[in-house]
């Protein structure tokens, strides 16, 4: 292939091909900020080089005791993150950490960005890498939800950069829809609306027109479709249920773009989304890779229809 072919079918890019390139702590005294300070634990400290698990080394964050705090470093620019390796405070207070996510975007509320790998385990762990699958963002952040928690970070590592495989200027939304007609599947199935209905070509949005998946009434309700292999993936467009009856249902929906079959565990696209008003919801993903793309209702009593769903893949101009 020459210099300068524009690609115009979803691309394939391995992990190892980018770690080549995303070897660089791009965090390292970058601006940092957090939801509060509690004996000096200022957010400059989780980036400062210093990766002393001692709070009594001055090389620690910390926050009050507080609902959801949170942690977060800005970047200067939208850079490729290839993982985030975090430092465990190990004197005291191991434990506060559990759970935590890392979110990667360009929005400032950190908590509107994709999460890389959904909540962590540190029991026993004094170093945690969290693999962020190459999202592309300006903010790092952490968080921790609950009421009565305590954020302590004594160094967040952040290794990436820009690349010519990752950078913005290289890709561009494909018009391939990389979901049609492959596997799908669901949490359950109810009125004859199977999985498959979702990626079958068929936009209609009136449920009698057999277009649509449609899950039990049921907890945490979600649909899945399987690529096949590890593509870019630019953007999903869903076409929700319109008319007289419950459009409504797709309220909050959260997408999920990984490798992991066990897509809760992916990281998500641009978090909750709001459907009041819309036929047709485009959720940015931000040039994601991954093999699964989900959709999951969370809450009791939730009912997931989806008349279709579009996932649109990268092209690039890459030289090979």
């Amino acid at each position: 292939m020459g210099a300068g072919t524009v690609l115009d079918s979803p691309m394939e890019f391995t992990r190892s091909k980018l770690r080549t390139v995303c070897t660089t702590n791009i965090a390292l005294n970058r601006t940092a900020t957090q939801s509060s300070i509690l004996h000096q634990g200022s957010p400059a400290r989780a980036v400062d080089g210093n990766d002393s698990p001692l709070f009594l080394s001055n090389s620690c964050s910390n926050t009050k005791e507080e609902t959801n705090p949170w942690w977060r470093v800005d970047l200067g620019n939208s850079l490729c993150v290839d993982r985030v390796v975090v430092t465990n405070r190990k004197d005291c207070c191991s434990n506060r950490l559990e759970g935590f996510m890392v979110y990667v975007g360009d929005n400032p509320n950190m908590l509107a960005n994709p999460t890389c790998g959904g909540a962590q385990t540190v029991r026993g762990k004094d170093f945690i890498t969290v693999d962020c699958g190459r999202l592309t963002g300006r903010y790092v952040g952490i968080a921790l939800k609950g009421s009565g928690r305590i954020l302590t970070l004594c160094e967040v590592q952040v290794f990436g950069g820009s690349s010519n495989e990752a950078s913005s200027a290289q890709f561009a939304g494909s018009t391939t829809n990389i979901a049609l007609n492959r596997p799908a599947i669901q949490s359950s199935t109810w009125h004859k609306g199977v999985p498959g209905r979702a990626v079958d070509g068929d936009y209609s949005n009136s449920y009698t027109s057999n277009s649509c998946s449609h899950t039990k009434q049921e907890p945490n309700p979600w649909w899945r479709v399987d690529l096949g292999n590890s593509l870019c993936v630019d953007r999903v467009v869903v076409t929700k249920r319109c008319g007289k009856c419950c459009s409504e249902r797709l309220e909050g929906f959260m997408v999920y773009v990984g490798d992991n079959p066990n897509m809760l565990a992916n990281p998500t696209c641009g978090g909750a989304q709001t459907v009041r008003g819309k036929d047709v919801i485009t959720v940015d993903c931000g040039r994601l890779t991954g093999r699964y793309v989900g959709i999951a209702l969370k809450g009791s009593g939730r009912i997931l229809t989806l008349c279709e769903v579009q996932v649109f893949g990268c092209m690039s101009a890459l030289d090979s």
